[in-house]
């Protein structure tokens, strides 16, 4: 399965997104970067076309401190105007700056998203189990390894932000 992976992070995340790959890797999900920065106001660069063209599913991460949401939008708007029903899903801070489709309700997913606070990993520990459990729209749409990836990916990202998952499921962090 090819995955698009559109994201605006901050400096200090790069090695979560190295781990990201990997994570991919091992669950038969190919994870495609476009290298940045591009020059947006250009135009999009053909590897990144092609690579949008060729994915299954469009993956958004966006993180505080990213200053990649030109290019996001970028990349989402060719998605919207060409391909329409590639599935778009949104992992993302509530603390990223917004703009564009990331404005919309719903991060601008059409298929699922992830929302968390930094502050708050009992709320970010309820959203997944909902995602994971409850949202049977989310599970019939998206394709089994993308599946088995988001679990490792969701749990990488709570050990990035300083959170331990404990025994029973409850998650504590550094911040409470």
């Amino acid at each position: 399965m090819k995955v698009y992976l559109s994201r605006s992070v901050a400096e200090g995340d790069g090695r979560l997104l190295e781990r990201l790959a990997e994570t991919g890797v091992e669950s038969g999900v190919e994870l495609f970067m476009a290298p940045r920065p591009w020059e947006p106001k250009t135009s999009m660069p053909p590897a990144v076309r092609e690579a949008i063209l060729a994915s299954d599913l469009f993956l958004v991460w966006a993180m505080a401190g990213g200053e990649s949401l030109y290019f996001v939008n970028m990349e989402m708007s060719f998605v919207r105007n060409v391909r329409p029903s590639l599935p778009v899903f949104v992992v993302m801070d509530k603390n990223a700056p917004r703009s564009g489709f990331l404005q919309l309700p719903g991060g601008g997913s059409r298929c699922g998203g992830f929302w968390f606070d930094p502050l708050d990993p009992r709320r970010a520990v309820e959203h997944a189990r909902h995602l994971a459990v409850e949202n049977v729209e989310f599970a019939r749409d998206m394709a089994a390894p993308f599946r088995a990836f988001l679990g490792p990916a969701i749990d990488m990202l709570y050990r990035h932000l300083g959170w331990e998952t404990a025994a029973g499921g409850v998650i504590m962090g550094r911040n409470g």
